[in-house]
């Protein structure tokens, strides 16, 4: 949702203001972690979680001559680190195939007056926690040390090809 950025729906390869989808790079933290090797719109296999990431920038030009090798975008992910306090995060994402709207121009043979449903289950759940480090008696790390801890997983059952 940036002036300039256009992506073929469904697809990663990204053109950031007219140039090649093969011409940008994408920073983990300072880390070049654009896959050079295979198809660019892979990035290596970092991939944070959602709530592991705390900014996100899009530079499309006028680089800084540390970034000299970049003619297209330069995508900016930088992720969270603990604070004074100690905060978290929980989240569950369910999908069903019972909430999903039946396939069009078909008829299921359970039930003659709803159309049939590909089964279609995934859950995706997780969170993350972070604060100082604090060993009682021994170190405070208020103002000094902190931590961030994130966990995310993916289940999908039954899912059937598309048609």
């Amino acid at each position: 949702m940036v002036g300039g950025v256009t992506a073929p729906a469904g697809s990663a390869n990204i053109k950031v203001n007219g140039s090649p989808a093969t011409s940008y790079r994408v920073l983990l933290d300072g880390q070049d972690i654009t896959n050079a090797n295979e198809d660019p719109s892979h990035t290596l296999e970092q991939q944070p979680a959602v709530e592991a990431l705390q900014e996100f920038t899009l530079q499309s030009s006028n680089f800084s001559a540390e970034f000299g090798q970049i003619t297209g975008g330069l995508f900016n992910f930088t992720t969270k680190s603990g604070t004074n306090g100690l905060h978290g995060v929980a989240f569950t994402f369910v999908r069903n195939e019972d909430l999903n709207a039946g396939k069009a121009y078909t008829i299921s043979p359970d039930q003659p007056t709803q159309h049939t449903r590909s089964v279609s289950r995934a859950r995706n759940y997780g969170g993350g926690i972070g604060g100082p480090v604090v060993i009682p008696k021994i170190y405070n790390g208020r103002n000094k040390t902190f931590f961030f801890a994130n966990l995310e997983l993916y289940r999908t059952f039954g899912v059937e090809p598309a048609m």
